[in-house]
């Protein structure tokens, strides 16, 4: 009867092998027949419904690893500004089928890596400390500052792009800032750099590359404390100079150093964040030094974008759910700085005369799918179609729809209506939500990609973190000092070491560390909680993200890589 058994499997998995690889278009034997093998022999040690029950985080994980990997390869996808009949998804029954069975194929593989990794223990008890721990992070320090310093004067004043030339331009328009949409604290800073640039030169650059130089220095410093805190958490010496090698040569973390959009910084006081979170007590007890950190870290990054209040809210209710009363005492800071976020940004910021950001930004994901919705040709009611069309013109919903960008769509809304009819929006999109489900789906898969799709990497983004587009003509001028005082042209070379990993692939190799942490069965809460800062930056963006390809919004995942890779090893059974 095993035999039988055995024998009917093995059909089985072969069968699902050559499906799913014919379907993506692989319809090579030899490496059909061994996957069915390999994944033939892990089912045999797993057939039972008991250590199918124990490793039920991987059915989880491979049924939604399995639905993103599949429904990627269904993206046909141009250009970020192009229209529906550029970029769509389509979603068909042979899709559906293949995700189902890569999930069967993919359980037992995911289950043997658990397993794999419950036998390594990179917590080093007995490694003998080469270097003292201020020494090993100043050395570490060096090195990055030293590595990086082509990127630094090659792009000499710094990246000047998007967001961040708008928000230098409001920081020369004299006065309190009027708005908040390019967030006060950030023109503030901006403020003074320009100040402080203007009496050592007339020169803007010189302004701007001060700004670049104290970020620069921040930034690898945060980089460097990553590596001293997995030294000082005992992870072996090979894993905190791997840490440090990453950080150095790759050109991906240079570029944010020197640019002035505000997410690098504001990645970095995220990672400050999970790592305070990872030095936490198992008693949940806080020192008078802890809690004003945190409460720095916190307030900082509460201030420093517009969405880090929700990122901290979301943050601490997690927290309240896993640890309970133990996280009582965390909440004490966090209170502070939640009661002081919302006085300053809410009484004092309306008696100073500054605008609100419009709910227009929050929402890029409900307008798209009524957009595709529009675009469709689907019917509206004559009261929705007052609503919508008030807010955005008929022949601009269908004109201006791009899949992937929500910006012109928002740029063409009027936003004082938006605004007074919020409750009347919403209940149009809960309206349109059943009858037009799969538009849904499709409009939301479209609008996110870029934070769910694995092994992708959109290029169009690149340039931006190292250029200066100069759209006021404000006199911004990239000057190449490798070039001046070495002859040498090495800008290209630089760019091409600006690639990491595919963003979505970095989301999911996040994800499938928390479900080995899951499968471990040990310290997970201890190991859980410091994911909530990145898992919540994640979250909030695949609610609220205006363009579909941005890694800059989800940076603090592969700034806080060596910690996700650390924490599965960390207290390993």
């Amino acid at each position: 009867m095993a035999i039988i058994w055995n024998i009917v499997l093995f059909i089985g998995i072969l069968f699902s092998s050559a499906w799913v690889s014919f379907f993506l278009g692989n319809n090579q034997p030899v490496l059909i027949v061994l996957a069915s093998v390999l994944v033939f022999l892990l089912y045999r040690k797993y057939i039972t419904s008991r250590a199918i029950g124990k490793n039920w985080i991987f059915i989880v994980f491979s049924v939604l690893f399995s639905t993103a990997f599949i429904m990627g390869k269904q993206v046909n996808y141009h250009l970020i500004f192009d229209g529906m009949d550029q970029n769509y998804i389509v979603i068909g029954k042979k899709a559906i089928l293949a995700t189902v069975t890569l999930s069967f194929l993919l359980f037992p593989v995911f289950t043997k890596i658990s397993d794999l990794i419950k036998g390594i223990n990179l917590k080093n008890d007995t490694d003998k400390k080469l270097l003292k721990d201020p020494v090993f992070f100043f050395i570490s320090w060096a090195i990055i500052l030293i590595s990086w310093l082509p990127y630094l004067l090659a792009f000499y004043p710094g990246g000047i792009v998007g967001d961040g030339s708008v928000t230098l331009k409001e920081a020369m328009v004299p006065g309190f800032p009027k708005t908040n949409h390019w967030v006060i604290f950030v023109i503030l800073v901006f403020k003074f750099y320009l100040w402080l640039g203007s009496k050592i030169s007339a020169d803007i650059n010189v302004a701007v590359f001060l700004y670049v130089l104290t970020q620069y220095i921040f930034f690898s410093a945060v980089c460097a404390f990553v590596a001293y805190k997995l030294r000082k958490k005992q992870a072996p010496l090979f894993f905190s100079w791997g840490t440090v090698f990453m950080y150095a040569v790759s050109g991906f973390f240079a570029s944010y150093a020197t640019a002035l959009w505000k997410d690098a910084v504001f990645s970095a006081f995220i990672v400050l964040l999970i790592l305070m979170l990872f030095d936490l007590k198992e008693d949940g007890k806080i020192t008078v030094g802890y809690a004003v950190k945190l409460g720095l870290i916190e307030l900082f990054l509460c201030f420093w974008r517009n969405n880090g209040l929700h990122i901290l809210l979301i943050t601490l209710v997690f927290l309240l759910i896993i640890l309970r009363k133990k996280a009582l005492l965390l909440m004490i800071p966090s209170i502070i700085v939640i009661l002081c976020t919302l006085i300053i940004q809410g009484p004092v910021y309306n008696a100073l005369g500054v605008k609100k950001d419009t709910v227009i930004q929050s929402f890029s994901v409900p307008v798209q799918q009524i957009a595709a919705v529009i675009g469709e040709g689907k019917e509206l009611s004559a009261e929705q179609k007052e609503v919508l069309f008030n807010i955005i013109p008929e022949e601009t919903w269908k004109e201006e729809y791009s899949p992937a960008l929500s910006d012109d769509l928002k740029n063409s809304s009027n936003q004082e209506y938006l605004n007074a009819h919020k409750k009347e929006f919403l209940i149009v999109w809960a309206q349109l939500l059943i009858p037009n489900f799969p538009t849904y789906v499709k409009a939301y898969m479209m609008q996110t990609l870029g934070f769910w799709q694995p092994g992708v990497s959109r290029g169009e983004y690149y340039d931006y973190w190292v250029g200066i587009q100069d759209i006021f003509d404000d006199g911004y001028v990239n000057t190449d000092y490798v070039n001046k005082l070495t002859g040498l042209h090495i800008q290209d070379n630089l760019k091409n070491m600006m690639k990491f990993i595919p963003s979505g692939t970095i989301v999911w190799l996040m994800w499938f560390s928390v479900a080995l942490i899951i499968n471990q069965r040990k310290d997970v809460k201890k190991r859980l909680i410091v994911f909530l800062p990145l898992i919540a930056c994640w979250g909030i963006i695949m609610l609220a993200t205006p363009i579909a390809y941005a890694y800059r919004y989800i940076f603090m995942i592969p700034l806080a890589f060596p910690v996700i890779c650390f924490l599965p090893f960390y207290h390993a059974d």
